[in-house]
């Protein structure tokens, strides 16, 4: 589900808990995670597609919006980068 890529992990694991939510350090991980594993399999074509799953992943965080405005100012992989190692810790 978009936005949600923890889901299976929340369904195998935390299938007794409906309310699960992940923390911000495991949303923060992803986020960099898949940023990379983008980076790595699309080179700077995959860069607007890394933005638009991150605006996905933060779409419920009260900061979102900031985040989001940050995330697609970036015009390269290291910039980006630089942001996502700031913008995660304040997830």
């Amino acid at each position: 589900q978009l936005g949600r890529p923890w889901i299976l992990h929340q369904l195998t694991e935390h299938s007794h808990d409906i309310d699960y939510k992940p923390g911000a350090e495991t949303i923060g991980r992803t986020i960099i995670e898949h940023a990379q594993l983008l980076e790595e399999y699309r080179g700077i074509k995959g860069l607007p597609l890394a933005k638009r799953h991150i605006g996905f992943y933060v779409k419920s965080k009260h900061n979102a919006q900031i985040i989001r405005r940050a995330v697609h100012s970036c015009s390269s992989w290291h910039s980006l980068r630089e942001t996502l190692n700031v913008l995660t810790k304040g997830l």
